[in-house]
């Protein structure tokens, strides 16, 4: 399996004034971009801040256009070159470009929407001229491009994990704030994606945008579990095992899964871990999420569910079965990922049987626990250094 798309295991990689150059040239580009846009769009009205026809609609859409550009412009050429030269189908890695580039531009368009809404209610019944009002619009787009081009040039699996998690964030919290159920919460939060509730596009998209995002994710981390399994910590752990698994006979850790060699360093051998079931399990977590979000509650209940559903259950497989394919991530981790799968036990029996609270409370619940759970696997696995040298082994 090749390295994951547009990933720079050192942000210095990328040299620093060539970076911030392009950052630069993406804003300033934006900022011009904007105020024309604003001009034009204004000339001759008062606008408001936030609201129909207001210059929070106009710097929102017109920063999710600027970030789109912006992303194409830090990462076209690699694009072009990564497809020619990836060991992987184009189309998969054409999926992760996209998938990035949607929540980038998506951002962009919540966070606007949500500054602007702020300043109104800060300003009440305050409105612009045509000129005041570009000059937001060009703050604001050149913002959101300038961000967008420092994020994009060295995306590192933290990153990604963080912009999946304020991606989805402010995804289903806008859905929230703007519905027009009010009563969505007594029934479930997949009720915010239903048609009548005025939010199913917002809400929806998100969806399908985060599971493309695990997806993209799934890339990431294999090449971090790659870099683990090369790493002094992944050695020492594989060679404790393997001393344990010759005392035992090799029979408890060949039930559960450790066979495979991977090769010799001296007189010892390491365990292989196992890196393609966790990356599908993480594989299944998007593509269920992504089907949910595809398939609204209110026109297939099963598909919906199903998606749903199949994302929990291959996030509860990979967590039980973490310590048998990488036995390296440490005690503390697998103890602390045992507190989360108890977390999300408790959650469902609060909901049934005992009727503490609602589906949508569970529902609530459990997601945040699985997602900041997701986050630790992440950082846990980034964290490791690199092995320069093979560690002696060392009997358990």
């Amino acid at each position: 399996m090749s390295l994951p798309p547009l990933r720079t295991s050192n942000p210095a990689s990328t040299p620093r004034k060539t970076a911030e150059e392009r950052a630069l040239q993406a804003g300033g580009g934006a900022l011009i971009l904007g105020f024309l846009a604003g001009f034009i769009i204004f000339f001759g009205a008062h606008p408001p801040l936030s609201g129909s026809g207001s210059i929070g609609v106009a710097a929102a859409v017109l920063s999710a256009v600027v970030a789109l550009a912006a992303f194409g412009f830090v990462v076209g050429g690699r694009v072009v070159q990564r497809v020619r030269t990836a060991g992987r189908p184009p189309w998969l890695y054409l999926l992760d470009v996209v998938a990035l580039a949607l929540s980038h531009a998506a951002l962009a368009y919540m966070g606007a929407v949500a500054l602007f809404a702020l300043f109104q209610q800060a300003f009440i019944g305050l409105t612009l001229d045509a000129f005041a009002a570009a000059l937001l619009l060009a703050m604001t787009a050149g913002a959101a491009a300038y961000l967008t081009a420092v994020n994009a040039q060295n995306l590192t699996t933290e990153r990604v994990a963080t912009l999946l998690g304020a991606f989805l964030v402010m995804g289903v919290l806008n859905a929230m704030m703007t519905t027009q159920q009010s009563d969505w919460w007594q029934s479930n939060i997949s009720a915010l994606g239903t048609a009548h509730s005025g939010t199913a596009y917002t809400f929806n998209i998100t969806l399908l945008v985060a599971g493309a995002l695990i997806v993209t994710l799934a890339h990431f981390i294999l090449a971090d579990l790659q870099h683990f399994s090369e790493s002094d910590a992944g050695a020492v752990a594989f060679t404790q095992i393997q001393t344990l698994r010759q005392q035992a006979g090799q029979r408890w850790l060949r039930f559960f899964g450790a066979r495979g060699w991977a090769k010799n360093v001296g007189r010892e051998r390491y365990l292989h871990p196992k890196l393609r079931p966790v990356y599908g399990c993480l594989v299944l977590m998007g593509v269920g999420l992504a089907l949910a979000g595809l398939v609204p509650v209110d026109e297939s209940e099963l598909l919906h569910n199903t998606g749903a559903t199949g994302m929990v259950v291959a996030w509860g497989v990979l967590v039980i079965a973490l310590p048998w394919w990488i036995p390296g991530l440490g005690f503390t981790f697998h103890v602390a990922s045992g507190v989360f799968v108890t977390g999300v036990v408790v959650s469902v029996v609060l909901y049934l049987p005992l009727g503490y609270y609602n589906l949508t409370g569970m529902e609530l619940i459990a997601f945040a626990l699985i997602f900041t759970w997701l986050i630790l696997f992440i950082r846990q696995v980034a964290s490791v250094p690199a092995r320069s040298a093979v560690p002696e082994p060392t009997a358990v």
